[in-house]
């Protein structure tokens, strides 16, 4: 957890130190992506493939207990999440035609998702 805890803070750093100046913002006419942007989806799903990972630790440590139903709906809704952002990605690299409701909707479900999780733990704990 330690590890993982120095990594989100050191990309966290790393993008809050990274040059934002014209040539990050630009775009070309024909395409749409700009290569801060991309940045920006990458390191969400790192993010994301984080969150999932710890969320899968605290759960094969549960072994089965009260609070275990929760944090494996999280864990499910983080990976949903970092698929949808893989697919984000994919989608503006032009690698898959798709369409961004697509997108939107798969970060919407890990929305519910992470909602359902967080109200079956505090259920188990109240």
């Amino acid at each position: 957890m330690k590890n993982s805890y120095r990594l989100a803070m050191i990309l966290a750093i790393v993008l809050c130190l990274l040059p934002v100046n014209g040539a990050w913002a630009q775009s070309s006419p024909a395409n749409d992506t700009s290569a801060m942007g991309v940045a920006i989806d990458i390191l969400l799903l790192v993010a994301g493939l984080l969150c999932f990972s710890m969320c899968m630790k605290i759960f094969t440590l549960l072994k089965g207990g009260e609070l275990s139903p929760g944090w494996q709906l999280l864990s499910v809704s983080f990976l949903i999440f970092a698929i949808g952002q893989a697919l984000s990605i994919s989608r503006e690299l032009d690698f898959i035609a798709l369409p961004k409701s697509a997108v939107s909707a798969l970060h919407v479900l890990a929305l519910f998702m992470i909602v359902l999780g967080v109200a079956r733990i505090k259920k188990s704990l109240t």
